[in-house]
């Protein structure tokens, strides 16, 4: 039924429906035809490509993937090194100039770099530039190789300045470092341009889904474990310290809903080391400890990184974003951190297309090991990171210790808190003494020790090294030598004290070959005995003279004519070599032209003076070699020479007093060494003349070794100056004592004892270094185990502690036994007519000294309170009194051979 007025309803005719079924039909085939295209799109990858940051200029021109050396001076006085100073020097011409725009993070009040010359001294000109202001200018004359130099003035804000080195005499450049050039592009990667984002952040616009990221890195342009040594520590930069757990830097993927993915670049996770567990140029390979199934399943469990073989960046890892559009990935810089980390390539796996990058016809390989969002935590990363620390480092003492060595020759035996030094004692001592028993004639190395890495490695180590095993080191020898006589064994050095007398001749008997200038050259000793040019640090065919050596070594034949009562027979042998070295110091004083002396102060090549300058060390061992060297020659008749030697001895003294002297102290010149405790020589160096009271030193002497002792004391965080051994806690420890300052002695040598103790090897024996984290939470050892002088300090330290002397007027004794030890023992000790035994106990407020002597001596004992009683085998005596350290001693000046007990308290 319809309503009125309603149209007719309308009916298809049968002709009508036929063609729209055909229609339908149709347009189905259409569809069906256009399916795949609605189909979602396939994952496919994509290289993106990365904005080069180049931070290094030659003459107005960029230098890519150079990195230049860079330290500026805070406001605070720390000091932050940005970038490595190894590597390659690139030297420039009179007239050229290099430059580095570079990025402060912070204010900074001075800026400055690392000289690198051909060996010649070369004058230049910094700049340092804001924008297109000149803001600082400073001429540098005569510059050494290796030398820091600091353009200070107002403070700066900061920001973005440029750098300029003008070279205006010599041959000069920076010591920077060049990454490797890039090889051929690894599968599922395009290397162009790389970022380094100094100080700074690289943004990478993506705006896709994206569905892994594969990121060609894995590695910091600072391929190190930690710094040269230098005084990183000293300067408050930890900068050069990157132990498994530390950041280099991150990479964040950034989401268009807000939310953000921190992917932290960090040792043991997302980054690695090359060089140094690798490469022969740091001594490697060092497979230890990874050749342990424990170490290397710690190792795999906590990386994220594969191998790729490439020589820019040697790893890869891989990260699964979220499933929501990413708007860009940002690579930021650590700037607390030296080095850039290195993206070398980022590749992308996506099914949209994104902008500016570059199909790949392979892929990266499976994600294996991908991280994922979830995995971001830092809790869950730290705990998962803790096994691989703890086989590179060490946290505490293990509960159960390796045990003690068994005793040889003289013993000292600590009880108490120092107890660990008892067997620190005993691997060393027997240790030292091997090393005479050649060939050669010394050995500066243990011979088949471990080497850990360089003086920059991670914890890795290699077995049977022996580093410098067939070696003879000047300064080594001396040190060695000297210990070694010390503990009453001077026969044990003839064989090598000859050999340095035949040596002390290669230079004048090498010439035309060696010589400087073509001229003919005096008898010196240089760096390694045997091998004149080893070092030449200015290619002048001499070699380095390092006149802290030359000290050590007469020094050396000084002592073993003491030992040996000073028989003129042996004298007869060994006066000609000790004549001609100590002439070497008046050959220096008498030529200023050709030796670059200064009024009175000798320059030096050696490690001593900074490998170039005038330092405490060098000349004060100089004037003490001087002396030692005139009673010798006066012994044999020749007063002239004699008076001779005297006098050039005050010469240099006077001139150590005068120009070396700053208002804190004595003036630290050693930075390579790391802290400047070789600003401490006139004090450590007494007890090589047999003076450990410090009574060859003047009033005015003293006092300013008490005032350089404090400000060095300052310069060691948490009484830890390891970084070099022996030049650090070593000479600081040995100063301590003879200052008595007894407290912190024992603390010095406590920290040494635990830091140096590694179970895995050789658990007792002194490495050349000890990395420190700067929290002192972890340690690992550096560089040469059982390195002579670095071994040599401690045990000279350590022989102050039993403190026995002999020195001029016969045997003394002065042991020194801190309030937190509970008693000293000295066993065996060789003298002449037999040997000495000692033992110092604490009872409460008293000490009781046993002393069984073959020869009539003198015994200083306390501190004592005021009002302490003395007794001496039963019978109250008054003793001498007399101040150190602050506090009362008393002397008992004549103690016959025999047994005695000598007791001190209230």
């Amino acid at each position: 039924m319809a309503w009125p007025g309603a149209p007719a309803p309308w009916r298809p005719s049968r002709l009508t429906l036929a063609g729209r079924w055909q229609r339908l039909l149709g347009l189905g085939l259409v569809l069906a035809s256009l399916l795949p295209a609605c189909q979602e799109r396939p994952l496919r990858w994509q290289a993106l490509a990365l904005p080069a940051v180049s931070p290094a200029w030659r003459n107005g021109e960029p230098e890519p993937l150079v990195l230049r050396t860079l330290r500026l001076t805070l406001p605070t006085g720390q000091r932050r090194v940005q970038n490595s100073d190894e590597d390659e020097p690139a030297l420039s011409e009179p007239g050229t100039s290099l430059a580095m725009h570079f990025r402060a993070a912070t204010p900074f009040r001075a800026v400055g770099l690392v000289v690198a010359t051909d060996g010649r001294p070369a004058s230049v000109l910094m700049r340092l530039w804001r924008g297109e202001q000149l803001v600082g200018e400073q001429r540098f004359s005569d510059m050494p190789d290796r030398s820091w130099i600091d353009l200070a003035g107002a403070e700066q804000p900061a920001g973005e300045y440029r750098l300029e080195l003008v070279v205006l005499a010599g041959r000069a450049g920076w010591w920077s470092q060049r990454l490797a050039a890039p090889g051929a592009d690894p599968p599922g990667f395009r290397v162009g341009a790389v970022p380094l984002p100094l100080n700074s952040e690289v943004s990478l616009p993506v705006n896709a889904t994206l569905a892994r990221i594969a990121v060609l890195g894995g590695l910091s342009s600072y391929d190190h474990g930690i710094g040269w040594w230098r005084d990183y520590e000293v300067q408050g930069d930890s900068g050069d310290r990157q132990f498994v757990g530390d950041t280099a830097g991150w990479l964040e993927v950034r989401y268009a809903s807000g939310a953000r993915d921190l992917i932290p670049l960090t040792y043991g996770w997302t980054l690695w080391w090359r060089d140094h567990l690798t490469s022969e140029r740091w001594g490697g390979p060092f497979p230890q400890p990874f050749a342990d199934p424990a170490a290397r399943a710690a190792r795999d469990a906590s990386l994220r990184l594969l191998p790729v073989d490439h020589p820019l960046a040697p790893f890869r890892w891989d990260f699964l974003p979220r499933p929501e559009p990413v708007v860009a990935l940002q690579l930021r810089d650590n700037p607390a951190k030296q080095g850039v980390p290195v993206i070398a390539a980022i590749s992308l796996l996506s099914r949209d297309p994104i902008a500016g990058t570059l199909p790949l016809a392979d892929e990266p390989g499976p994600a294996s090991r991908a991280i994922q969002p979830r995995e971001l935590d830092d809790s869950a990363r730290a705990a998962l990171l803790a096994p691989l620390a703890a086989v590179l480092t060490h946290q505490q003492l293990p509960a159960q210790l390796a045990p003690f060595p068994e005793p040889a020759g003289a013993d000292l035996q600590v009880g108490g808190s120092g107890r660990l030094l008892t067997a620190i004692w005993r691997a060393n001592t027997r240790d030292l003494a091997a090393k005479f028993s050649g060939p050669p004639p010394f050995q500066t190395s243990s011979p088949g020790a471990p080497h850990y890495g360089g003086y920059q490695g991670i914890g890795a180590w290699r077995d049977d090294a022996g580093y410098f095993a067939n070696q003879v080191w000047a300064r080594d020898l001396g040190r060695a030598a000297l210990e070694v006589i010390r503990q009453g064994q001077p026969e044990l050095v003839e064989r090598a004290l000859r050999f340095a007398g035949d040596r002390l001749y290669d230079l004048p008997n090498g010439y035309p070959r060696y010589s400087r200038d073509g001229t003919p050259i005096p008898p010196h000793w240089t760096t390694v005995l045997g091998d004149p040019l080893y070092l030449d640090a200015d290619h002048r065919g001499d070699g380095n003279w390092e006149n802290d050596s030359q000290g050590l070594l007469i020094l050396a034949y000084f002592a073993a004519w003491q030992a040996r009562g000073r028989d003129q027979e042996w004298l007869a042998r060994h006066v000609g070599t000790v004549r001609d070295a100590a002439g070497w110091f008046l050959e220096q004083l008498a030529h200023p032209e050709r030796w670059r002396s200064r009024d009175g102060l000798l320059y030096g090549e050696g490690e001593a003076a900074n490998d170039g300058g005038y330092d405490v060390l060098s000349n004060t061992l100089a004037w003490r070699a001087l002396r030692a060297a005139a009673e010798m020659v006066a012994a044999v008749g020749e007063g002239a020479r004699a008076s001779a030697f005297r006098e050039a001895a005050e010469r240099i003294r006077a001139a150590v007093a005068t120009q070396l002297r700053d208002p804190d102290g004595w003036r630290s010149v050693a930075w390579n060494w790391g802290y400047g405790h070789e600003a401490l020589a006139p004090v450590f160096s007494a007890a090589d003349v047999g003076d450990y009271d410090l009574s060859s030193l003047t009033a005015e002497e003293r006092a300013v070794a008490r005032q350089t002792y404090l400000r060095q004391l300052g310069r060691c965080p948490q009484h830890a100056c390891v970084r070099a051994v022996g030049y650090g806690q070593g000479f600081l420890a040995q100063a301590a004592l003879l200052l008595d300052d007894l407290e912190t002695a024992a603390t010095l040598l406590e920290r040494l004892a635990t830091l140096a103790y590694d179970e895995r090897r050789s658990p007792y024996l002194i490495p050349e270094g000890i990395a420190l984290a700067p929290d002192g939470s972890r340690w690992y050892r550096t560089g040469d185990l059982g390195n002579a002088v670095q071994q040599g300090e401690v045990l000279k330290a350590l022989a102050l502690v039993a403190g026995v002397e002999r020195g001029p007027t016969g045997v003394r004794l002065l042991p020194r036994l801190p309030a937190t030890w509970q008693w000293l023992e000295v066993e065996r000790w060789p003298l002449a007519s037999g040997t000495l035994s000692l033992r110092v106990e604490r009872m409460g407020d008293t000490l009781r000294y046993q002393v069984a002597t073959p020869v009539a001596l003198a015994l200083r004992v306390g501190p004592v309170a005021p009002g302490s009683r003395l007794l001496v085998d039963g019978v109250e005596r008054a003793g001498r009194p007399v101040e150190s350290g602050g506090r009362r001693w008393l002397w008992v000046d004549a103690l016959p051979a025999g047994r005695h007990e000598v007791v001190v308290g209230p």
